[in-house]
Formats: C-alpha cells, structure tokens, sequence
C-alpha cells in the first residue's frame, strides 16, 4: 500500500510543469553547468566566494578564453577565483564552441575565430541567455555584470561593448581587437584595454599578426582606444610612461564613462600577470562601475 502511494505521488509530480523546472535547474549543477541554445549544449564553470549567500546580492564576472583554449586554463592563468572570494564575486567561466575538445575552443567576434566563426556560432546570443539563467540560479546585482577575456575572448568582450552593452555595467580586453568601427553601442559603456607591447598575434600596430588565428587585419590598438573615447564622448586624454608600462586614459567625458589603455612594454600574446598585476587591475577598473554609472548619449 505505501508502495502505490509513493508512486502514486511520483506520477503527480511528473506530471507537473514546474516539477520539471526546478529538475533543469537541479540538473545544471549536477552536470557541471550546461543549458542548450540553437541546439548545442553550452557548458559552464562556476564560482562563487567560500562564504556564499543566496541573501545577499552578488557581482557577476564572465571569463571568457582565448582560441583554442578553455576554463579550466583560464581559471589557474587569471586567478580570479581567489578574487571571488576576497571581493565577493561570482566569476564565470564559459566555453566556446569546438569540433574538437582536444583542440580548444572558439568564440565568434567578428572576423575570428575558428569553429565558431566558421559555424556562425551566435555568442552574442548564448551569453545573453547565459546572463539571465545566471540570474535565476545566483543572486546577483542587476546592474553589476561585467565581462573580460584573453586574445579571442577579449575580441568577444569588445563586441559584446558594440552589441550588447545593455548587459554590462563595463568590459575589460587582454590582447584582444577590433577588426573595424561598424559598432554601434545601445548604451554608453566603460572599456578597459590592456595589450603587450611585443604581441606578434595581434600586434599594437593593427594587422594580421604572426600565428593569428584569422587572416582578417585589426585595427591597431590606439585606434580602438580613440573609437571608445569617441563614443563615449571624452573631451581629453592623458598618458603616462613608466620602465614597463604606458597608459592612456580618457578624461572629461560626457557620458560619464572611461576608457583605459595599459600598453605592457615586456610582454608579447600572454595574460601578462608577471609584469603587471592584471587580474587585480582588472577588478580594480570594473568595479568602480554599474549599469546606473550610465548616461544616454
């Protein structure tokens, strides 16, 4: 008799919509964080600080990698996950789309890279969906996401600035590029660049690039920086050098945004965590921003 009763309430439950809601979300833990979008299972990596509650309001950070590589190597490279838990912070790691896992994975950003560009993967697309089923699993503050990547993911945070700015409160590019000006932003966003002097990839001057993963040129680096200040309407810039470093910052904007520029005289196409604090300077640019920092142009 308890047998029938037990399954008896089991049938009940299966046959309940929002039963199968909350096994999904159960699911995605269990599974190691994955959804599916325009029929390919996305996967994953979550962080979140040691002292983790769903009371209080979280910033979101999405990591995302370079070509050919993944999240688990972007975890040890960046070490963001030991800022999660000193700052706060939830930090994401996404993969890209790939034929081959062995091989790495891609994201598509404009004229790079590999799989995904060649599949016309929709990134813009997938990282929207994941910012909002991120807001349902975690409690995270609305208007306090943001996003940064290496090479390739640095190229899909910039296009994400262009295309999907709405989402984040700012972006940060490591040895990232633009491959042209056709960006049309719908909010006023701050951009934080940081490139290395001797990138032979993708190289300051703009270009091709030694072993780039594209035969696209990109726009030089300072180029990039202009095009954001345009944007967002800054009336001067500065720049200061030391024995390893030159930085640009835009100054008197009238959106009330900043864009930074960090040129890393000692480091070709790497995180250049040994001779600059990147992760650190990372979070320290971010987090003076939210979405409510933002003015209409």
């Amino acid at each position: 008799m308890k047998k029938l009763l037990f399954f008896g309430l089991l049938l009940a439950l299966l046959s309940c919509g929002s039963f199968f809601r909350k096994v999904e979300k159960i699911d995605r833990y269990q599974v190691g964080h994955s959804i599916e979008i325009d029929g390919r299972i996305r996967k994953y990596i979550v962080k979140t600080p040691n002292n983790y509650n769903s009371k209080k309001k979280y910033p979101l950070l999405l990591v995302f990698h370079g070509a050919r590589g993944n999240p688990i190597d972007m975890q040890k490279i960046t070490g963001f996950n030991k800022l999660a838990d000193r700052e706060d912070l939830i930090v994401v790691y996404p993969f890209g789309t790939t034929a081959d896992e062995k091989q790495g994975f891609f994201w598509n950003a404009w004229e790079c890279c590999g799989y995904a560009l060649q599949h016309e993967v929709d990134d813009i697309r997938f990282v929207k969906k994941l910012i909002s089923i991120l807001k349902e699993d975690y409690s995270i503050e609305s208007g306090r996401v943001y996003a940064t990547g290496f090479s390739n993911g640095g190229m899909l945070s910039l296009r994400l600035a262009c295309e999907a700015s709405e989402e984040f409160a700012a972006i940060a590019s490591v040895g990232g590029a633009m491959f042209h000006e056709n960006c049309i932003p719908s909010v006023p966003i701050s951009i934080f660049l940081i490139q290395g002097k001797k990138d032979r990839v993708v190289p300051i001057e703009g270009g091709v690039g030694k072993n780039s993963s594209t035969v696209s040129p990109k726009l030089p680096s300072f180029q990039t920086f202009q095009f954001w200040s345009k944007k967002n309407h800054c009336e001067r810039q500065r720049s200061t050098e030391t024995s390893n470093l030159i930085t640009y910052e835009t100054l008197d904007c009238k959106t009330k945004n900043t864009v930074k520029m960090v040129i890393v005289k000692d480091e070709e196409h790497s995180w250049p965590e040994k001779n600059y604090p990147t992760s650190e300077e990372i979070w320290k640019f971010l987090n003076k921003w939210t979405k409510y920092n933002k003015y209409p142009t």
